[in-house]
């Protein structure tokens, strides 16, 4: 999928199962438009888990959480984010 062409993505009972957190993270913050949202369901993990794995990340700030969702924008500075997935992508490979 090309990057940047998502305006939303909704991750909705799955982010407990995922093995690499960082890479999935990155690779959304690939996909969503600057200005894109994240919906990010806890699944069957604790949302203070949920929170620091978007905090470890780099890439995600979280706009707003309710009982049911954190809301994630990608962060205005991707620098870090960018060098990152650069080197996630040339590591995995």
């Amino acid at each position: 999928m090309p990057s940047h062409t998502a305006d939303v993505i909704y991750a909705l009972d799955m982010f407990h199962m995922v093995r690499n957190t960082l890479v999935f993270l990155t690779e959304l913050f690939r996909l969503v438009k600057p200005y894109g949202v994240l919906f990010l369901e806890d699944g069957h993990q604790s949302r203070n888990l949920s929170k620091e794995k978007v905090n470890k990340s780099a890439c995600w700030k979280i706009a707003e959480e309710t009982k049911e969702f954190l809301k994630c924008h990608p962060k205005v500075d991707i620098g870090r984010c960018s060098l990152l997935l650069y080197t996630l992508v040339h590591i995995s490979f």
